[in-house]
């Protein structure tokens, strides 16, 4: 549903998001290496699934499901796996999917963590070169308190990653610190924004006993001496050659500065840190700095934060679930009445009767759709 002019589409079906003016726009989809279907055929099978038919139901080619290198959409991913659990009838069906996951799977991230001397810069060196992996991956490390969570999740198109997706993402963070502590890490809290499955038997065996849902964010919590900690295969050597290699491929990725401001301020509004001085420190330089080089991208930081801004309003919005002063908060706005005024002079209507709309649209699709 566009008003106002803010959605358009190009010939290939890409979204555009504007705010107002065209240097605001940037293209999606998100990409994922299809190495994030590692396991899908093995437990599509194990569940009574045709994995072949369900990967052809949401668009992404069969060879995704063998070559791990693949660039494909982050949607058509999240459809998928939301359709085979509700195919399969599981609700831990991402889940299952993780518990094949090995360290080699992890290409870049594994190479840039294993020979960290501590936990922390293990994480960190997975955090750094994370684009290397899968450009719609969020990792990153926030102090709570007295403790750290390793949050993880994912940058979607047209809506929330899913359920699915982010247990198996939160999934393959777990065992990425376990291996790294070759198996003698004793599992910490691990932390859900949706609710309970129905069983909790994989979650269990996965997690330990510390799973908790209906949080703030997804992610795992580590206390000071887990980041501290030695890791028992560091080898400091190995470790500089590892960075020697991996930064000029960083330095020469796709990855423009643009678009790692643009990721950082999607991971960081809802903590009410997405300002110029955070997202510079974020990328080791000073705010002039950034500055100057966003200008060379045709960019402010200003432009990308509105777009991002924007098309996070939507999202939310649409979401019925998300009651609207849940939505200000989570897009960096003190008060209800300060967002509804934001978001008129972005949509030309009030929040709330962008979600009316988009709810009768979406009854009257449904009526519309066949009886199966």
């Amino acid at each position: 549903m566009a008003q106002g002019g803010d959605i358009a589409l190009d010939m290939a079906g890409h979204r555009f998001i504007f705010s107002g003016r065209s240097s605001d726009a940037f293209p999606m989809p998100f990409l994922l290496r299809s190495s994030c279907l590692t396991g899908y055929v093995e437990v599509a099978r194990s569940l009574g699934l045709d994995p072949f038919s369900l990967v052809r139901a949401v668009g992404i080619d069969r060879s995704c499901l063998f070559d791990p290198d693949i660039k494909i959409p982050t949607d058509p991913v999240v459809r998928l796996l939301e359709m085979s659990a509700s195919a399969a009838r599981v609700e831990d069906f991402a889940l299952r999917m993780a518990e094949t996951r090995h360290f080699s799977n992890l290409g870049p991230l594994a190479l840039a963590a294993r020979d960290a001397a501590t936990l922390r810069e293990g994480l960190e060196a997975a955090i750094r070169y994370q684009s290397l992996h899968n450009e719609a991956l969020l990792l990153s490390l926030e102090a709570m308190g007295d403790v750290v969570i390793f949050k993880s999740g994912m940058l979607a198109d047209r809506s929330s990653p899913g359920r699915q997706a982010i247990e198996l993402i939160v999934g393959v963070a777990h065992r990425l610190i376990r291996q790294l502590f070759g198996g003698a890490w004793r599992s910490r809290p691990v932390w859900f924004s949706h609710g309970p499955p129905a069983d909790m038997t994989t979650h269990l065996r996965l997690f330990g006993p510390w799973v908790e849902f209906g949080q703030d964010c997804n992610g795992i919590l580590l206390e000071a001496s887990d980041l501290d900690a030695p890791l028992p295969a560091s080898d400091p050597a190995m470790a500089r050659h590892v960075k020697q290699y991996l930064d000029p491929l960083l330095a020469h990725s796709d990855v423009t500065l643009s678009e790692q401001v643009r990721r950082l301020v999607y991971e960081l509004l809802t903590t009410h840190h997405a300002s110029t001085d955070w997202v510079a420190a974020r990328l080791g330089m000073n705010r002039r700095t950034l500055h100057r080089q966003l200008a060379q991208d045709g960019e402010t930081f200003s432009s990308i934060f509105n777009a991002v801004r924007t098309d996070l309003a939507r999202r939310y919005v649409e979401d019925i679930r998300l009651p609207l002063s849940d939505v200000a908060h989570l897009l960096g706005f003190s008060e209800l009445s300060a967002f509804s005024r934001w978001f008129r002079t972005k949509f030309d209507c009030s929040p709330m009767s962008w979600r009316m709309a988009e709810r009768a649209q979406a009854e009257e699709s449904s009526s519309r759709s066949p009886p199966h």
